[in-house]
């Protein structure tokens, strides 16, 4: 008997993808760069900021959107390597790239398309183990078969 019940897998795995598709326009809303090829820019210079409910919102959107990318980013952090360069030209790179060409980045061939989906897989169910300590998760019903 395992001390951790079995994860479903399949739902573990489709609880995530909506959440990793989102990354790229939240972290644009977030004000975050994709890349980060930037210096920052340092200015003496105060903001002037005005603070009708317009403003409010779009802080209160700003903010939400921060913590989300910032659990996120934390999340990918704790995925393997190969899972992690799978995971990042998937979801969170600022270009979209195809399996064939993920492959061939982080591979360097585009024969390992296998590889890629199997890196997916992985890298997903560790996300969904990682993302807000293990929010996600599905575990198997004990009494349902473990035949897929």
């Amino acid at each position: 008997m395992f001390l951790l019940p079995e994860y479903d897998e399949i739902k573990c795995r489709n609880n995530v993808r909506p959440i990793l598709k989102r990354y790229r326009r939240m972290a644009r809303i977030a004000g975050r760069p994709l890349t980060d090829l930037r210096s920052p820019i340092i200015s003496d210079m105060p903001r002037s900021l005005s603070f009708d409910n317009n403003q409010e919102k779009e802080n209160s959107i700003s903010v939400s959107a921060k913590m989300e990318v910032d659990e996120i980013n934390r999340a990918v952090k704790n995925l393997s390597q190969e899972c992690f360069a799978v995971i990042y030209y998937t979801y969170l790179s600022k270009e979209e790239y195809t399996n064939l060409e993920i492959a061939s980045i982080v591979f360097g061939t585009i024969n390992a398309n296998k590889t890629v989906e199997r890196r997916q897989k992985d890298g997903l169910l560790q996300f969904c183990e990682s993302y807000r300590h293990g929010q996600l998760l599905v575990y198997k019903d004990r009494n349902q078969s473990s035949v897929l």
